[in-house]
């Protein structure tokens, strides 16, 4: 998904929160509501891709909210698949006589 929102120009919505709104007319009012519609068609996109149960938990959350509970969801979990395979790739001994 990353490589597709990169060529889109999107991935910023997953990385960045929703900037401050600025007042009527500001010339920053443009990338704002870009940013709005850029972060509601990232949402839509992910919650398409999700399980209905991860759906259902991630329904009113934005793109930027939805990667941060996903990585509080899931970051335990992968420490621990790290873990253990540098724990079987460093319990792994070469045969006697072989150069690597």
């Amino acid at each position: 998904m990353r490589i597709v929102l990169t060529h889109e120009k999107k991935l910023y919505v997953l990385d960045e929160p929703i900037p401050e709104e600025p007042p009527a007319g500001a010339p920053q009012r443009d990338a704002y509501n870009k940013h709005l519609n850029d972060l509601v068609e990232v949402s839509r996109i992910m919650l398409t891709t999700m399980t209905p149960e991860l759906q259902k938990q991630h329904e009113g959350m934005t793109a930027f909210d939805m990667i941060d509970h996903l990585k509080t969801l899931y970051e335990e979990q992968a420490r621990h698949e790290r873990f253990d395979v540098l724990k079987a790739l460093f319990s792994t001994k070469l045969s006697e006589g072989s150069l690597a």
